[in-house]
């Protein structure tokens, strides 16, 4: 997203259109007549732009910005109706309706100046989440939001869903965190909303970017489902390696028999060295152990004691030292 409100990602788009003619802005940006109704956001916190792009507040290109109020009362929301969408159904990727609440159609016309309308782009304005945007497809049908979501209406020059990203970028983060009040709570108010800088792009650039990102996230969604299934088996791993081991299945039959006879082998040659090693030093064993060890010796132990395919080292402590 940073790529794409910075000109990179479309850089390429704008140097095959240098030869043609480069698109044009097209939009009628108006004076605030009201100045106490924004307050303007730090311009210093967002990237240079492409020559033929600029940035508008929204305040400048705003047709409705506003929110909703939460019905009072016990039986405050209904069990079907018109959706009513809350700061926890507002996400980047869209609507999230697990949690969705509904309200009467006559309270949602009381609430007329909320109804909510195809290219709206919502606003969480207070809270935790704070920040987090979306915005409303044209097949979308009806709904109404409360205090915490804010409705923000603009003229058709920009895509809605172009400025939603934008709002969900590290810029659009930047500018709405720079600009949060309240002690106690995080929040928005209209006026700093509305002072709110964003991309002017020219329109055929706009499209062009909404489809390259949309073709990067579902690049992106592949990978997350890839890596979080590989996460899923590897987390599994060690549990099922074990129980393979404990069962044989890890190794060929044939495979174990030659590993076993080996360490016999290795174990004889070491016995030879250290007896070597003994009777250099003029050391003497007691009758007692020489007993054990023609008793038991290691190919013995091993034949007797390792005839399952798998054992506890309890089982076979007594016969070897610690070491």
């Amino acid at each position: 997203l940073n790529s794409a409100f910075s000109g990179e990602l479309t850089k390429g788009y704008r140097l095959s259109k240098k030869s043609a003619k480069i698109d044009k802005l097209i939009f009628a940006k108006r004076a605030i007549e009201d100045q106490s109704k924004v307050e303007i956001s730090d311009k210093s916190l967002l990237p240079d732009i492409p020559a033929n792009w600029t940035y508008v507040l929204i305040g400048e290109i705003e047709e409705f910005i506003g929110s909703g109020t939460t019905p009072k009362g016990k039986n405050k929301y209904a069990k079907t109706g018109v959706p009513f969408f809350r700061s926890q159904n507002i996400y980047p990727e869209g609507l999230v309706t697990d949690d969705i609440a509904f309200i009467s159609p006559e309270l949602h016309d009381k609430m007329s100046r909320t109804k909510l309308r195809p290219n709206d782009i919502l606003l969480n304005i207070t809270g935790a989440s704070i920040g987090r945007s979306t915005f409303l497809p044209k097949n979308f049908k009806e709904g109404n939001v409360n205090q915490h979501v804010c409705i923000i209406r603009l003229e058709d020059a920009l895509m809605p869903e172009l400025v939603s990203l934008f709002l969900n970028s590290d810029f659009g983060q930047k500018l709405i965190f720079s600009s949060q009040t309240g002690v106690t709570r995080e929040g928005l108010n209209y006026s700093q909303v509305r002072g709110l800088w964003i991309p002017m792009i020219p329109l055929k650039e706009q499209k062009v970017i909404v489809d390259l990102v949309h073709g990067l996230f579902s690049k992106i969604s592949v990978f997350e489902e890839k890596y979080y299934n590989a996460k899923s088996k590897l987390e599994s791993l060690p549990f099922r390696l074990l129980q393979d081991a404990f069962h044989g299945e890890l190794v060929d039959s044939d495979l174990q028999t030659e590993d076993i006879d080996l360490l016999i082998s290795s174990i004889q040659r070491e016995r030879k060295e250290m007896d070597n090693e003994l009777r250099e030093n003029h050391k003497t064993v007691t009758k007692r152990d020489m007993n054990n060890i023609k008793q038991l010796s290691f190919e013995d132990i091993l034949k007797k004691q390792f005839s399952h395919k798998s054992f506890y080292y309890d089982e076979i402590s007594d016969h070897f030292e610690a070491d």
